[in-house]
This record gives structure tokens, C-alpha cells and sequence, in this order.
């Protein structure tokens, strides 16, 4: 069985309030967590140890094209969020979060979070083959829920 993909016009997706559109075909929207589910060590006497991983973090890819209103609007949050184009004496102490937010109803997924934070600067390529810019979040604490509609859970 292949892979399920997102149809992207099922999908609404806001960052900081504003809908995000004219997204990237390939890889359009990525989801990563951030540390496994769980760790496995091993004791001094061969016997395996088990524990769950406190890190509740999950990282967002997400691609967009460069003449969407979207990329616009994701740089400024990027810009706006980090204080950049201030003097880096001025530029805030600490990261403002913007909240985050997918659903994909006709599949049942959603992801939000009130702490989404961007972790990179979108590029400035203007060369003739620049046609589109990833943005990477990360998520503290989301709530989600994928899969509950797929054919990967018919029961």
C-alpha cells in the first residue's frame, strides 16, 4: 500500500493568524518529531531498560512558493518574531510564539500548538530556478492526531 498524501486544497493551515496558501507541490507539509517515543538502554547485566522520552517537541517543514502571499506574509513572521532588522541590542530577549494550526478534514488529521517558533530564515534566492522556500517550525506541546481516517486504519 503506498503512501497517503495531503490534498492540499483540503487542508487549512494558519500561522500567526494568517491562512497559508500556494504551497510547494513536493513536500508541501512535513511533520518530524523531534526525539523517538522512547529509548531503549541496557543494563550491566544484559537486561533491556525501556523509558519514555520527555522531549514534546515537533518540527514543521513547511514549502511554500516564492510568489504566494503566503511566502510574504511568513517572512515578515519570521522577521517579526525574531527581531531582526533591529540592532541586536533592541532585538527581544525572548522568542514570542505564534500560534499554529492544520486540519485535513476529509482525513480526519489536525496538529496546533500555541508555541510555534521558526527556526530558520527563508532564503533569498532570486535566480531564474527560485520557485519555492521551506520554513521549518518547531511545535512545543502540540496536539495532533493523525490517521484517524486513512485506509492505514480501517478497523
Amino acid at each position: 500500500m503506498g503512501a497517503a498524501l495531503y490534498d492540499l486544497k483540503s487542508i487549512t493551515l494558519t500561522l500567526g493568524g494568517f491562512q497559508i496558501e500556494g504551497f510547494a507541490e513536493n513536500e508541501a507539509i512535513r511533520f518530524e518529531w523531534a526525539d523517538d517515543a522512547a529509548r531503549v538502554t541496557h543494563t550491566a547485566d544484559g537486561a533491556m531498560v525501556v523509558s519514555r522520552s520527555t522531549i514534546d517537541t515537533l518540527f514543521v517543514t513547511l514549502s511554500v512558493m516564492n510568489t504566494s502571499d503566503s511566502y510574504r506574509e511568513l517572512a515578515a513572521q519570521v522577521y517579526e518574531q525574531h527581531g531582526f532588522g533591529l540592532p541586536r541590542e533592541l532585538r527581544p530577549n525572548q522568542i514570542g510564539p505564534n500560534p499554529f494550526q492544520m486540519i485535513d478534514g476529509p482525513i480526519g488529521d489536525f496538529c496546533n500548538s500555541r508555541h510555534a517558533v521558526y527556526l530558520n530564515r527563508p532564503n533569498l534566492d532570486k535566480s531564474s530556478n527560485a520557485g519555492m522556500t521551506q520554513f521549518r517550525l518547531a511545535l512545543n506541546k502540540p496536539r495532533f492526531q493523525f490517521g484517524l481516517n486513512t485506509a492505514f486504519n480501517t478497523v
